[in-house]
């Protein structure tokens, strides 16, 4: 929700690519807190969280090892919502799923 001025924004958002029949996410640096769109993904229906795990616009950056919790809790919290969110992981190098 960085990158918009407000909830209200945030919604028109939302509501305009999925009457468009799109899907829409939301992004989360690596420094943002899951809680900021914690509820926004029930009640908005957000179909997806990229999370970076490097800052955008510096190349060359190592691979933030704390987002890892992150990315648990917010798969956790899909799990517990039974929610059909999808996870995508945006790293600037190879990484292996454990």
């Amino acid at each position: 929700r960085e990158a918009v001025e407000n909830e209200e924004e945030f919604k028109e958002i939302i509501d305009y690519l999925h009457d468009k029949g799109m899907k829409a996410g939301v992004a989360l640096n690596p420094k943002t807190e899951f809680e900021v769109i914690r509820e926004d993904i029930k009640k908005y229906g957000i179909d997806y969280v990229l999370v970076m795990t490097v800052e955008p616009g510096y190349g060359g950056q190592s691979f933030h090892n704390d987002v890892v919790p992150k990315i648990h809790d917010i798969n956790d919290y899909i799990v517990e919502n039974n929610l059909d969110v999808n996870i995508i992981v945006f790293s600037s190098e190879e990484i292996e799923a454990p």
